[in-house]
C-alpha cells in the first residue's frame, strides 16, 4: 500500500512505513544539520560560559591574593595591609569575603551564604577552587583558599564571592544573538540541503521520464547523458528494451506460423465439408474457427509491426462504430442505445484488441437485453471503466466465475452469457486492466465493466 504527503511517498512494509529515497536523504541530511547545529550551540555556550567565569574568576583571585597577603601570622587581617578591591567595599553590591582562622571570623562586604562544594571536589591545599553559596535563596560564585598558619599549624579558609548573575546575565546576553545565528544557519542549511537533494536527484526522474517515453512509443531506447553512477542502469534499460523486443517479435512471428500452419488443413477441411455435403451446423462451426484464425493472424502483424511502441485505441470513433453494427445486426429487435463517453479520447490498447473486447461486450448485452443497452465510460484514476449495460435478465451471483472461464458457456444453446468474455478478460488483464460482471444499477440486467488503461 502506498501513501502520499506533500510530495513524498510512504510505501507501507508490514506495520512499518518505507520513505521514498528523496524522504530518506532529506531526513538524513536534516538530522544530521540538526544535531550538528545542537551540538555546536551546547558547545558554543559551555565555550562562552568558560569564558566568562574564568574572567570573574580572576578579579576575586586578585582579591584572595590581596587578603593572603594582609594575614598576619596568627590569622588575623591586618587592616593597614589589606587592600580591598572596589566592589568588595560596596555591600549592596553583594561581593563579599570572608576569613575562617582560629581566632574567629572576619568578614567585609555583602554577608556570604554557606558553601555548596561540589560532591566530587577534593582541593589541595593552598589551592584555590570554586563552589556556590547560598544565602536566603540569593546564589553567589565563591572562590575559596584553604592554607596552614606555618607558626601555628591551624588551618585558614579564606573566601570570597560575587553575585552568580555576573555570569548569567553576560551569557544570557552574548547567547541570545549567537543561538539566533545558530538558528538561521541551521535553516539556511535545511534549505540548501533540499537544493541539493533536487539538484542530485533530477538525474533519477529524467531517467524515469525516458523510460515512461520509451513505454508510450515516444522513444526506441533510454537516451540521455547520465552520471556515471546512473549510466550502467541505462545500459542496461536498453539492453532489456532490446531484449524484450526481440522476444516479442519473436513470439508474434511464432503466432503467425502457427496461423498459417493452421489455415491450409483448416481450408481442406472446408472443402471436403463442402464436398461430402455436411450439415451447416458443422460448416458454420468451421467457418467461425477460421475467421478467428484469421483474426489471431492480423492481430499478430499488427503486433509485430508496433514492437517498441505502445499501443492506441480510438475509442470514441471505435464505439460509435461498433454501435451502429449492433443497430444493424440487431435491428429486429429495436433496441434504444446510450453511449456516454465523456472525455476521453484514446486507451492504450490495440484498436483490434478493444474492437473484439467491446464488441464481444456490446453483442452479448443485445442477445439479452429487453430493449436498452447502455455503454458508459468513466474514469479511474490512470484507468478508464468501460461498463456495457443491458435490462436483461443478468448473471446469478454464484455463476460469474463460470461465465468468466475461457471456452465455458451457460447456454450450450447460444442463448446464455459468456461467449467471448473469457476472451475479453484476457486481453484485458494482458494490458493491466480487468473484466467485472455485476448487475446494472440503473437498467437492472448485466453489468459488464472493462477497465484499461488511459493514453497519455
Amino acid at each position: 500500500m502506498k501513501e502520499e504527503t506533500g510530495r513524498f511517498r510512504l510505501a507501507w512494509h508490514g506495520k512499518w512505513p518505507v520513505l521514498s529515497l528523496k524522504g530518506r536523504l532529506l531526513l538524513a541530511a536534516a538530522l544530521t544539520i540538526v544535531v550538528a547545529g545542537a551540538l555546536t550551540a551546547l558547545s558554543t555556550r559551555a565555550l562562552m560560559t568558560g569564558i566568562v567565569t574564568r574572567t570573574l574568576d580572576t578579579r576575586l583571585d586578585s582579591q584572595i591574593r590581596a587578603l593572603q597577603s594582609a594575614l598576619t601570622p596568627q590569622g588575623r587581617i591586618d587592616p593597614r595591609r589589606l587592600h580591598l578591591l572596589p566592589h568588595f567595599q560596596n555591600a549592596p553590591l553583594q561581593w563579599g569575603w570572608r576569613v575562617e582562622g582560629p581566632l574567629g571570623v572576619e568578614e567585609g562586604g555583602a554577608r556570604l551564604g554557606v558553601e555548596q562544594p561540589e560532591p566530587d571536589q577534593h582541593p589541595a591545599w593552598g589551592q584555590i577552587y570554586s563552589s556556590r553559596m547560598v544565602r536566603d535563596g540569593w546564589h553567589m560564585h565563591s572562590r575559596h583558599l584553604r592554607m596552614f598558619l606555618p607558626a601555628h599549624g591551624q588551618m585558614v579558609v579564606v573566601t570570597v564571592a560575587a553575585p552568580e548573575e555576573l555570569i548569567t546575565e553576560p551569557m544570557a546576553a552574548a547567547l541570545r544573538p549567537a543561538m539566533t545565528a545558530i538558528g538561521v544557519t541551521i535553516a539556511a542549511l535545511l534549505v540548501a540541503a533540499y537544493a541539493q537533494l533536487l539538484y542530485s536527484l533530477r538525474p533519477v526522474l529524467d531517467l524515469r521520464r525516458a523510460v515512461a517515453a520509451v513505454r508510450d512509443g515516444q522513444a526506441a531506447q533510454v537516451d540521455g547523458q547520465w552520471p556515471k553512477e546512473l549510466t550502467p542502469l541505462a545500459d542496461e534499460l536498453n539492453g532489456l528494451i532490446r531484449q524484450n523486443a526481440t522476444g516479442l517479435e519473436n513470439a508474434r512471428h511464432h503466432v503467425a506460423n502457427l496461423a498459417h500452419g493452421l489455415k491450409t488443413p483448416l481450408a481442406t477441411l472446408t472443402l471436403r465439408l463442402a464436398r461430402q455435403g455436411a450439415d451447416a451446423e458443422t460448416q458454420a462451426l468451421v467457418a467461425d474457427m477460421a475467421r478467428r484464425i484469421d483474426h489471431h493472424l492480423n492481430r499478430a502483424r499488427s503486433g509485430a509491426q508496433m514492437v517498441g511502441g505502445r499501443a492506441s485505441a480510438d475509442v470514441a470513433g471505435l464505439a460509435g462504430r461498433l454501435v451502429r453494427a449492433m443497430q444493424h445486426l440487431h435491428e429486429a429487435r429495436d433496441l434504444a442505445f446510450a453511449v456516454e463517453l465523456g472525455g476521453v479520447q484514446r486507451l492504450a490498447v490495440d484498436q483490434a484488441d478493444l474492437d473484439e473486447m467491446l464488441g464481444n461486450l456490446l453483442d452479448n448485452a443485445c442477445r439479452h437485453a429487453q430493449g436498452r443497452v447502455a455503454l458508459v465510460a468513466s474514469v479511474e484514476g490512470p484507468m478508464l471503466a468501460l461498463a456495457v449495460e443491458d435490462d436483461g435478465p443478468g448473471i446469478p451471483a454464484d455463476a460469474v466465475e463460470q461465465a468468466l472461464a475461457h471456452g465455458k458457456r451457460l447456454d450450450e444453446s447460444g442463448q446464455g452469457y459468456g461467449f467471448g468474455l473469457g476472451i475479453a478478460r484476457e486481453l484485458a488483464e494482458f494490458y493491466g486492466g480487468s473484466l467485472h460482471l455485476g448487475r446494472s444499477a440503473k437498467l437492472g440486467g448485466l453489468s459488464a465493466t472493462l477497465r484499461l488503461p488511459r493514453r497519455d
